[in-house]
């Protein structure tokens, strides 16, 4: 898989994340375990779309 192809399916994956994660706030609350996860794995997949594969974001 290339680079812009794995850029793009982290995209993808973070767009769904941000998604669930207004969901979540809404209907569980900011500070319930489950929103905190989403938020997280949020944060990682938007560092994933962002990366350039060598560690640095830009």
């Amino acid at each position: 898989m290339s680079k812009i192809s794995k850029r793009r399916r982290a995209a993808g994956t973070a767009t769904a994340y941000a998604d669930l994660l207004e969901d979540r706030i809404r209907i569980l609350g900011p500070d319930h375990p489950d929103t905190l996860a989403t938020q997280n794995n949020l944060a990682h997949w938007r560092t994933a779309a962002e990366s350039d594969g060598t560690g640095a974001v830009g």
